[in-house]
């Protein structure tokens, strides 16, 4: 005896069922969210790949900057702070840099008066960016996270 005859003629095909579409729905918020933490992560590393080239970039002039004049004799005083607007009257450093965001600090742009310290320390050259909180150099650049702290 038998109850009943299923065949897939009696099936309609015409769309998806409730649990095709769930399944499919939840692996495409999977996937936004994965990509979405991903491309942040990017962001945010390529932002402190910026500072960080920004800052470099400031400590190398200011060393030009001091090797290049006679405002500071490093070698007898083993230390020489050079302001942002003497790199900028070098023209060692562009004159933008005065519209850009600090990153080191909260808020503000960089400023005329924003100091960078080079020392000299058992023949080794320290250079320093003078802000009011954690040290900012040559030596721990590379793993500075303190952005926007200051």
């Amino acid at each position: 005896m038998v109850l009943y005859n299923y065949t897939m003629e009696n099936v309609n095909n015409n769309g998806f069922t409730l649990i095709e579409m769930l399944v499919t729905l939840s692996i495409i918020a999977a996937l936004s969210i994965a990509f979405g933490v991903g491309s942040a992560n990017v962001f945010n590393n390529s932002k402190k790949a910026n500072y960080r080239q920004m800052y470099n970039e400031l400590f190398k002039n200011a060393n030009i900057y001091v090797e290049s004049t006679t405002a500071c004799d490093l070698d007898s005083t083993k230390k020489c702070t050079v302001r942002l607007d003497a790199l900028v009257n070098a023209g060692l450093v562009d004159r933008d840099y005065y519209s850009k965001q600090n990153p080191y600090k909260k808020s503000g742009n960089f400023v005329a008066s924003d100091t960078i310290e080079i020392t000299l320390q058992s023949g080794k050259k320290k250079t320093k960016y003078k802000g009011s909180c954690k040290e900012l150099s040559n030596e721990n650049i590379e793993s500075f996270d303190n952005w926007g702290e200051c």
